[in-house]
């Protein structure tokens, strides 16, 4: 009789285990992302009304939500982008970007006082379809290397693009 009395505790207290241990590891993770705001500067209407029509973009990493502002030229898109660091250009040629980089200074300096390097222009089309991004040095090593991963974003970022602009 008390065999089966510990065979039934030791049961038990088994399933308790199981129950509770089991539990914690099934538990999903907290899926809760970081949002962040990404600023888009174009230079034709066309632009903006396919731009527009992406509102948000997601990655394992983050949700990013866009907002689209037309400006009058490719200087404006440098300037806005030089002065808003979440931001990025879309549709100036790559001919007016290294017309610019050609001309730059080593006195530009964001709100923050990172240097600019240059403005990087990359496209994933044969069109011209271009990103034009400001890429600072931002004085530490640690933070300049998180810039590498940057193009697999905006790569995503452009795959959105072309889907909603269908």
């Amino acid at each position: 009789m008390k065999k089966i009395i510990y065979i039934a505790l030791i049961f038990v207290a088994g399933l308790l285990a199981f129950f509770f241990f089991g539990k914690q590891m099934t538990k999903k993770e907290n899926t809760n992302k970081p949002a962040m705001e990404l600023t888009v500067f174009t230079v034709s209407a066309s632009d903006t009304e396919k731009w527009n029509k992406v509102k948000q973009v997601e990655t394992e990493e983050a949700t990013y939500f866009i907002t689209v502002k037309e400006v009058a030229s490719s200087e404006e898109v440098f300037s806005n982008i030089i002065a808003n660091g979440a931001a990025f250009g879309f549709g100036v040629r790559e001919e007016e970007v290294k017309q610019f980089n050609n001309n730059l200074g080593d006195t530009i300096e964001d709100s923050k006082h990172n240097k600019l390097i240059e403005i990087e222009f990359f496209t994933f089309s044969n069109a011209d379809e271009g990103f034009v991004l400001a890429n600072f040095d931002y004085g530490k090593e640690e933070l300049n290397s998180q810039k590498k991963d940057i193009k697999e974003l905006y790569k995503k970022i452009y795959e959105s693009f072309k889907e909603k602009s269908k």
